[in-house]
């Protein structure tokens, strides 16, 4: 399945880089701030691009089922999932705008091998 969508703004997002959608407190305005993936600085989007988002991954999350013959765990998922989100709200805790130290890019980097080398665990976001 092909992860590339067009935002009604026009820009192109690969879906499958996706980490986190995050308001952006800094501005009186509705826009977001969109984490990719390889990516060290957040991607300024409106909230229309934001809104369009979380529609395709509501509608992805709710087509992605575990593969034949395996149960999901949520609770498991949860577990795997809280070394990237403590990440999350280390980079939101900070100033938006710094760039991440050397050390949290490593961190976040082994997160995400660990995630790919374990397929049976779904990763959210």
């Amino acid at each position: 399945m092909n992860s590339t969508i067009k935002l009604p703004s026009g820009k192109l997002i690969d879906l499958s880089h996706f980490v986190a959608l995050l308001p952006d407190d800094d501005t009186t305005e509705n826009n977001y701030k969109l984490s990719l993936a390889g990516l060290n600085q957040a991607i300024e989007i409106d909230s229309r691009d934001a809104e369009f988002i979380s529609q395709k991954i509501e509608l992805e999350s709710r087509t992605n089922h575990a593969p034949v013959g395996e149960e999901w765990d949520k609770e498991a998922q949860l577990r795997k999932n809280q070394p990237l989100m403590k990440l999350i709200e280390q980079w939101r805790a900070r100033n938006n705008g710094q760039t991440a130290t050397e050390e949290e890019i490593q961190e976040y980097q082994d997160i995400q091998e660990s995630l790919t080398r374990n397929p049976s665990i779904k990763q959210v976001s």
